[in-house]
């Protein structure tokens, strides 16, 4: 088996977002889109041919519509997902958007309110508090039944964003969904607006070919970018037969398979004393000054290296450096306290209760040497796999044979072998406490994509929406049948569900 070295799982689907013919708009035709969901504006708005006497297609592939696809991103677009814990939320609107675009396909559609905090099993320990509000993180289930209901696979996308950040960055607007040369314009659009787009528009043709597959197609949506931890918990301890599926497509298609190595987000913050410059303690000064050894991994945690992450190590970003909202500072007034958010990026050999207390250590040497220093160090996110999960995802899985031959087939290589790269993402660790297998797969090099992911003018190229839909409808055909060919096997060993 080959081992590469990858970059972050966290937006693998993008390979998806491929491979088609261009689509020039010019940039002054911005299209506006009717949000009513598809039942409500009659069939004709997503009929890919200009022929009233032709019949409904029996292969769901010819019913992907590029129109739709557009639709359904312009209008995720067009709706505010940002999420930053206790800043911004936004997930209820998006939720109930995508729930009524699911019943109007007339399949099996749930939008979940959790009732109650419920602290994720891979959170126990570190303190992690939650951010208001349970409903606030609703998770959208649909669910496609088969014909004997077996094998069961699921396909699993955040629908909200990252925040849109300085606007005077974009040069459109980041809410409107505007298309120019070709490509959908807007927060969200590629990471990952048009990844649910496809996962929509995958259930809507399966379902109107009229094709009867084996197996049911179970569709989660989750709020993501920080937010997953917060609802998905709930629902998989309290629902669980909702999101029940043997495997769990979080990413693309392909040979390459990524194992993911976790993430902790957390606040340094140091405490000073308000007073009037000059002289005295800083707490800016003091942060400014501790931030370059928190940073260094070597100074304080132990890691061994990995494979699949060739030359690299666990990382430390400070993201954000504040010491309070405009109206509590001042340029004449030394700051009572100073914050410092941090993205700590982890391999998958390394447990987060183990690192929080090796960065607690060096907090607490710090402060013993300095004791006008008073820091503190606060979890706000965690998502971690258990390193021996991965295993589950071998040569010997119906699923990762099935991706294989098609990845052969695909390429018209039959020398294409299972490969492994390392990351960096969460894993969706959720999924994998539900009992299911969750594949973070790629590898294909297909034309087309985004770009811009957490960045200014983010995109999606309309060209590769329909072409990556029909990809992923064949794919969903092969695992689970569609009425010539039977589905795959069930996998012979799942997870064991955690509560």
């Amino acid at each position: 088996m080959k081992r590469l070295a990858g970059v972050g799982g966290v937006l693998t689907f993008l390979a998806l977002v491929t491979w088609g013919v261009s689509v020039q708009v010019s940039s002054s035709s911005q299209v506006q889109r009717d949000a009513a969901p598809l039942s409500d504006r009659g069939r004709e708005a997503v009929n890919t041919t200009e022929r009233s006497d032709v019949q409904t297609p029996t292969d769901p592939k010819e019913l992907v519509s590029e129109k739709n696809l557009i639709r359904l991103v312009q209008q995720m677009v067009r709706i505010d997902s940002e999420f930053s814990k206790g800043v911004l939320q936004n997930n209820k609107e998006m939720a109930e958007y995508i729930g009524r675009e699911l019943k109007a396909i007339g399949v099996e559609v749930e939008v979940v309110y959790p009732k109650e905090p419920f602290e994720a099993p891979y959170q126990r320990g570190l303190g992690i508090k939650y951010p208001g509000d349970p409903s606030d993180f609703p998770v959208v289930v649909a669910r496609l039944r088969g014909k004997v209901g077996k094998p069961v696979l699921g396909l699993e996308m955040h629908y909200n964003t990252v925040v849109i950040g300085d606007r005077e960055l974009w040069t459109v607007d980041p809410l409107g969904g505007q298309i120019i040369d070709g490509k959908i314009y807007g927060r969200g659009a590629t990471n990952s607006h048009s990844a649910v787009a496809q996962r929509i528009e995958t259930l809507r043709v399966l379902k109107e070919s009229g094709i009867k597959m084996d197996g049911d197609l179970v569709v989660t949506l989750v709020p993501g970018e920080g937010a997953t931890e917060f609802g998905m918990p709930w629902v998989v301890e309290h629902r669980p037969e909702l999101v029940a599926a043997d495997w769990y497509l979080a990413g693309s298609i392909g040979p390459t398979f990524s194992k993911e190595g976790g993430h902790i987000w957390a606040k340094l913050i140091v405490t000073g004393k308000q007073h009037h410059p000059p002289g005295g303690v800083n707490a800016a000064h003091q942060i400014v000054e501790l931030l370059p050894a928190v940073t260094d991994v070597d100074g304080w945690m132990t890691w061994q290296s990995d494979p699949l992450f060739p030359g690299r190590k666990p990382g430390v970003d400070v993201t954000v450096l504040s010491t309070g909202a405009p109206d509590k500072v001042a340029v004449n007034v030394m700051p009572s306290k100073a914050e410092a958010l941090l993205d700590i990026r982890l391999f998958p050999n390394l447990e987060p209760l183990q690192v929080v207390a090796q960065l607690n250590k060096l907090l607490a040497d710090k402060m013993k040497a300095n004791p006008e220093l008073h820091v503190a160090l606060e979890v706000t996110h965690c998502q971690k796999v258990q390193p021996r999960l991965w295993d589950f995802i071998n040569e010997d899985d119906p699923l990762v044979q099935e991706m294989l031959k098609f990845s052969r087939e695909y390429t018209g290589r039959q020398d294409i072998e299972m490969q492994w790269v390392g990351s960096v993402g969460g894993g969706r660790p959720d999924l994998w406490d539900s009992g299911s297998i969750v594949v973070f797969a790629g590898g294909l090099k297909l034309p087309g994509g985004g770009h811009g992911a957490h960045s200014p003018d983010e995109y999606v190229n309309i060209d590769g929406l329909a072409p990556s839909t029909k990809v992923m409808v064949d794919f969903v055909q092969r695992v689970l049948g569609n009425g010539t060919r039977p589905g795959i096997r069930p996998p012979t060993k799942r997870p064991a569900r955690v509560h």
